[in-house]
């Protein structure tokens, strides 16, 4: 009975994409290696497995019995990077090393289906290392085989030695079934030479032709699983996408508010600005005036809206008031001209006002007068 810990390095580069494999190579991927999980663990219950990813160098499941683990982390993972076959070859080993049941065999299985940049001696040296230390590796090449034919018949040859064979180079050329072919490779063999279980055995965990029916809803309930997972990452993705519109949807609905904010208070400074200008510029008049000048511009000013009051009553009585508004306050309101020229009236009434000199401001009253009908 055969014990071992096997460390599973999966490509997921951006090579991954292409459709060369059915659907494409990340998924035909995904199969084989789903496969390869049931193979270990028809063979033994024992055997652990463990996930690393080539492009991050990452590894993504520590070895254990558990291949349902293996699978659910493996259809998680996204093309993305490039390849780094030593790094990650040496990451598994220390795996390995470090496994917790020492009475294991040690194995790696490494899928490569991108182009490999790794300089052939560096990986003839690495694979003398894990020779050395009794680790067997199977390499699976899809995709690039032209390419990374030279340099992993270097890295096999130098593993196994003269005499050995326990590791294996299986290339799986374009357009065919990656699991399938993998099924009749040196892989699934027993130490007997023979094959070790059919694809659906793996698969269902048991012979199908024992119970075909069985076999079928198994099938059947596996594909749903995968389906929902497939529909669940994109709802996921959705969800992300629609969270990133809304935040950037509020960013611009407050710069907007913001934008109409400063509007309006610009507006109600523009309106408020020409008030307060004439506001003060009557206060620094009258800071610079004399008593007796204030009282005289208050005289006008006040002389100056009874006759407002007066052309507004006007106004109201008959049209031919509204067309005469235009001419001088003199001409409309000779009431408001024998007022002004009434001396004893005013004298009369500036007696009143304490600390004002009448004549004074009488005197100022008419100079400002003879000013006004100089300028007219």
């Amino acid at each position: 009975m055969v014990l071992e810990s096997t460390v599973i390095c999966v490509d997921n580069s951006d090579w991954m994409r292409n459709g060369d494999f059915i659907p494409n190579r990340l998924q035909a991927q995904q199969d084989a290696v789903n496969v390869i999980c049931r193979m270990k663990q028809s063979q033994n219950a024992e055997n652990a497995v463990g996930l690393l990813s080539f492009a991050d160098c990452q590894t993504i499941v520590t070895l254990t019995p558990e291949v349902n683990k293996v699978m659910g982390a493996l259809y998680k993972l996204e093309p993305d990077g490039q390849i780094q076959l030593h790094t990650g070859l040496a990451i598994a080993r220390l795996m390995l090393k470090h496994r917790q049941n020492k009475n294991h065999k040690m194995r790696v299985i490494a899928f490569i289906g991108s182009p490999v940049d790794n300089d052939p001696k560096e990986l003839v040296r690495l694979a003398k290392k894990l020779k050395k230390e009794k680790v067997n590796v199977d390499v699976v090449s899809f995709g690039e085989n032209v390419d990374n034919q030279g340099k992993l018949d270097g890295f096999i040859e130098a593993l196994n030695g003269k005499d050995g064979n326990l590791s294996h180079l299986v290339t799986v050329p374009p357009g065919t079934m990656l699991a399938d072919v993998l099924m009749s490779s040196p892989m699934f063999v027993g130490d007997d030479g023979k094959p070790l279980a059919s694809r659906a055995g793996f698969e269902l965990g048991f012979d199908p032709s024992e119970d075909p029916e069985l076999a079928m809803a198994l099938r059947v309930s596996m594909e749903e699983q995968r389906q929902r997972h497939e529909d669940e990452t994109q709802k996921v993705q959705m969800a992300s996408l629609n969270e990133s519109l809304a935040t950037q949807t509020a960013a611009t609905d407050t710069n907007v508010s913001m934008d109409t904010n400063e509007s309006a208070l610009a507006r109600a400074e523009a309106a408020v600005l020409p008030s307060a200008v004439v506001v003060q510029e009557a206060q620094d008049f009258s800071d610079n005036m004399t008593d007796e000048e204030q009282l005289a511009l208050a005289l006008e000013m006040s002389m100056q809206g009874d006759v407002q009051e007066m052309e507004t009553d006007s106004a109201g009585a008959s049209s031919s008031a509204q067309k005469t508004t235009s001419e001088p306050a003199s001409q409309e309101n000779p009431e408001f001209d024998e007022l002004a020229e009434n001396q004893e009236f005013l004298e009369e009434a500036l007696k009143n006002i304490e600390g004002v000199d009448p004549q004074n401001a009488l005197k100022i009253y008419k100079r400002s007068e003879q000013k006004e009908k100089n300028t007219k």
